[in-house]
């Protein structure tokens, strides 16, 4: 039993080391230019957010409920994205774009407000943010059958 035990972790880490070797096997990386919206300090966001959002007609009471949304919104957006699993200028995300220009090929006003990365998570997801960066997670791209279905999820998250 100890031989066939062994034997079967030899082949299951030889797999694992063919597959790391393999040059047909290429882990999503994010290249190019970094977005403004990595470097972007959030209490910039924040200012921009807070004179958008924020009116002077607004109670105080409610004017302090959507600064302290607007501070906790920006900074967990902040955190993200500059957390490392947000990928910019990948094959997926750029596969995402190219739907996204499709969808919105006769709204040119709308796809110039918005931004679209994917997210390394295994959990079916995507959601967008009041700033216009929309985040795919890269378990709901491995769950769709066509680009139909990822253009369905884009109107959505636009919506």
């Amino acid at each position: 039993m100890r031989k066939i035990t062994t034997g079967f972790l030899l082949i299951f880490f030889s797999l694992g080391l063919y597959a790391q070797n393999n040059p047909e096997y290429t882990t999503l990386r994010s290249s190019g230019e970094i977005p403004l919206d990595f470097l972007t300090v959030s209490e910039e966001n924040f200012e921009t957010a807070a004179e958008t959002h924020i009116k002077d007609s607004d109670r105080r009471r409610t004017a302090k409920y959507k600064e302290t949304y607007l501070a906790k919104s920006n900074w967990f957006i902040n955190r993200l994205l500059r957390g490392g699993s947000v990928m910019f200028n990948d094959p997926v995300t750029q596969y995402v774009r190219d739907v996204a220009d499709y969808v919105l090929r006769d709204h040119t006003d709308i796809r110039d407000q918005l931004r679209f990365y994917t997210a390394k998570h295994e959990s079916v997801n995507a959601f967008s943010t009041d700033a216009g960066v929309i985040i795919f997670n890269t378990g709901l791209i491995a769950q769709l059958e066509n680009e139909a279905q990822l253009a369905f999820v884009i109107a959505h998250e636009i919506i």
